[in-house]
C-alpha cells in the first residue's frame, strides 16, 4: 500500500507531481494485498490515470463526466473562478484566515480541494443514493456505491466502499443506534465539508464548516434523530477489544518512518517503546489504550491517533496500521 499523503507543492500539476516525484521517490509501506489502508495518494494515482487516459485535464473530467450533468454548477476547482464569483466564505485556521486565494493545489484535486456549495454536495448525494445515467450505467452504480472491505475498526459493523464510509450503526451516549449510515468527510486548514446518508429513508444532510478540524458531533446526532434513530442497545460484543493483550507483544518495524516499534502487554492496555522517536525528540504516548477490537488509541508528535493490529497469514498479529506507516512483526 501507499503512503497516506496529499503530497504536492502549491501549483504543481497533476502531471509534474507524478512524473517528477511520485515515480522516483514514493514507497511502499506494505506488500500489496496485506492490509487496508486509507490513502489521499491512491485517489492521486487514479486521478493522474484518467487524465493520461482521457486527454484532458483533471478538473475538465470531474466538470464534464460529474458536475455538469449533475447541474453542480456552484462546484470547481478553480479558486479564481470562486473568487471571481464573490459569494465565497472565509476559513479560520488557528489566527490565520483562509480564502480561496489560499489553495492552489492541482496536483492534489483529486483527493480534495474542490470549492462547493451545501446545495451541490447534496445533489452529489442524492446521485450517490439513486444513480443517474448520465453519470454512468446502472451497473456501474451498484458497483461505486457499495462497500467493499472492513476498515478494521469495528469488524463489519464499518466499511469502506469507493469515497464513501458505510456503517451499520452509530454510537451515542446512549449505547448504540442499528442504522445503515454512508458518511465521509475531509479538512483542510480553515475547512471542513462532511456528507451524511441514509439510504434507507433517501435521505441526508451536508455539513460545512469554516474551521479547522471542527466536527459537530450533536448536530449530526439531532439531525439523525430527526430522521428516525433506532432505540438504543449494546455495543456489538464482536467489536469489542480483546481481553488477552499479549498477542499483540513483539517487535514490528517500519523502515519509511516510525521504525522500530517494542509492544509489552500490560493489564489495561500495551507499553510502546519507539526508539526512533526518541532519538529524534519526538514525543508520544507509551500507553495504547485498547478502543475496538485490535484497535487502539494514542498520541505522536501532538496527534491523537487510532492503530490497528492486522493478522498475517498465519492467524498471528503481524502488522501494526496507521494511514501514515504500517510496521510488520519481526520478532
Amino acid at each position: 500500500g501507499l503512503v497516506d499523503q496529499m503530497g504536492a507543492s502549491q501549483e504543481q500539476s497533476l502531471s509534474s507531481f507524478m512524473e517528477d516525484t511520485f515515480f522516483s521517490q514514493m514507497f511502499v509501506i506494505a506488500p500489496p494485498g496485506a492490509v487496508w489502508n486509507y490513502s489521499n495518494l491512491n485517489y492521486i494515482v487514479a486521478g493522474y490515470v484518467a487524465q493520461e487516459y482521457s486527454g484532458l485535464e483533471y478538473d475538465e473530467i470531474m466538470n464534464q463526466e460529474i458536475f455538469s450533468p449533475l447541474e453542480m454548477t456552484r462546484t470547481s476547482f478553480d479558486s479564481s473562478s470562486v473568487l471571481s464569483d464573490g459569494n465565497w466564505a472565509m476559513g479560520k485556521a488557528g489566527e490565520e484566515i483562509i480564502t480561496p486565494s489560499s489553495y492552489d493545489t492541482p496536483a492534489s484535486w483529486p483527493a480534495g480541494f474542490a470549492w462547493s456549495t451545501a446545495q451541490d454536495l447534496a445533489s452529489f448525494g442524492q446521485f450517490i443514493l439513486d444513480g443517474n445515467t448520465d453519470v454512468m450505467s446502472e451497473d456501474a452504480h451498484h458497483d461505486f456505491s457499495s462497500s467493499r472491505i472492513s476498515m478494521g475498526v469495528m469488524e463489519e459493523y464499518l466499511m469502506y466502499g469507493n469515497g464513501m464510509m458505510h456503517y451499520a450503526g452509530i454510537s451515542s451516549n446512549a449505547g448504540w443506534h442499528t442504522l445503515e449510515l454512508m458518511y465521509h468527510n475531509g479538512s483542510i486548514p480553515g475547512y471542513g465539508a462532511a456528507l451524511y446518508l441514509i439510504p434507507e429513508q433517501n435521505a441526508g444532510f451536508v455539513s460545512l464548516v469554516g474551521s479547522t478540524g471542527a466536527e459537530l458531533p450533536s448536530a449530526v446526532l439531532a439531525s439523525l434523530d430527526y430522521f428516525g434513530l433506532p432505540p438504543a442497545r449494546d455495543f456489538p460484543s464482536e467489536a469489542l477489544p480483546e481481553n488477552d493483550f499479549s498477542i499483540y507483544e513483539g517487535v514490528y518495524q517500519d523502515n519509511w518512518n516510525v521504525g522500530e516499534v517494542r509492544i509489552t502487554a500490560m493489564p489495561s492496555g500495551l507499553e510502546v517503546e519507539m526508539p526512533r522517536l526518541d532519538e529524534m525528540n519526538v514525543m508520544y504516548d507509551p500507553q495504547w489504550r485498547p478502543y475496538t477490537k485490535h484497535n487502539f488509541t494514542t498520541t505522536i508528535d501532538g496527534y491523537d491517533l487510532l492503530v490497528r493490529f492486522e493478522e498475517g497469514d498465519t492467524g498471528q498479529m503481524e502488522y501494526i496500521v496507521h494511514r501514515a506507516f504500517v510496521a510488520q512483526r519481526t520478532e
